[in-house]
């Protein structure tokens, strides 16, 4: 049976020591790590923590979202090009060198910076897949302004019209930024087979683009892109289940539609 499971984040302790005359370039470079971490879909909603300790080394505490995902971003091309800029600053160190370590209530500096978050973490329930796919529940005006600044090039919609938390005139918005549009709604009670295969086609006709995938709470959506996800791009079960408990714990209705079309 394919029952949800709890969720697998990894909440490490980075200790960054600046190389000498780099203290004002990594104090600058911090606070944009978590973020671009996030929408790259590596990092969960968690807040980060960034401290300094006496002889001026940054710690930071932060959440990936998994050990998948911190092999993940050893592959992924911008996670790589922010390591460097990380290097030409810094040394990473054990955080048991800090004199701090020693002591039997650590204590840190707050840092006087602003950590910087996603605009897209803004958006109802969003879970980022990866650096080309983001997923959400409903959207306004000005989430979609925020994914039309990511790049996003096309979204696809599952939300019926006649939906509370629908969007009057998403397609006339999106047009207006220069984003495509697809309408495939889906009935939350009663998802079919015919639902799904539309669903693949739409993504299969864009891959090539950042796509941006909504329903009314992520609910439709999550379950649809794991099964996109093994069925279509190689994914493991760990992987497809990541992404559902990011979002809910499906019921009994879409658990029986996973279990049917899951390979």
């Amino acid at each position: 049976m394919y029952l949800p499971t709890m969720p697998t984040g990894r909440i490490v302790v980075a200790c960054y020591r600046p190389r000498p005359g780099c203290a004002d370039a990594l104090l600058a470079l911090a606070p944009t790590h978590h973020r671009r971490l996030y929408d790259v879909g590596l990092v969960t909603r968690r807040a980060p923590v960034l401290m300094r300790a006496r002889d001026g080394a940054l710690i930071e505490v932060f959440e990936w979202k998994s050990l998948r995902a911190i092999e993940a971003a050893h592959h992924e091309p911008s996670v790589l090009a922010m390591w460097e800029e990380y290097g030409k600053v810094c040394d990473y160190v054990p955080v048991g060198t800090l004199a701090e370590a020693s002591e039997l209530f650590s204590g840190f500096d707050a840092l006087p910076v602003v950590v910087e978050r996603s605009p897209l973490s803004k958006v109802y329930n969003h879970v980022q897949v990866d650096a080309r796919v983001g997923t959400s529940g409903a959207v306004s005006r000005e989430n979609l302004e925020s994914i039309a600044q990511a790049g996003y090039r096309h979204v696809i919609n599952l939300l019926p019209d006649d939906n509370r938390a629908a969007l009057e005139g998403e397609a006339e918005l999106l047009a207006q930024l220069g984003v495509g549009y697809t309408h495939r709604p889906v009935v939350f009670a009663a998802p079919t087979p015919a639902d799904l295969d539309a669903f693949e086609a739409a993504m299969a006709a864009h891959a090539g683009d950042k796509v941006w995938v909504h329903c009314a709470a992520n609910f439709r959506v999550s379950c649809f892109v794991a099964l996109h996800g093994r069925r279509q791009l190689g994914w493991s079960s760990e992987r497809a289940q990541e992404l559902l408990d990011e979002a809910w714990t499906p019921d009994d209705v879409w658990q029986a539609f996973l279990r049917a079309h899951m390979p």
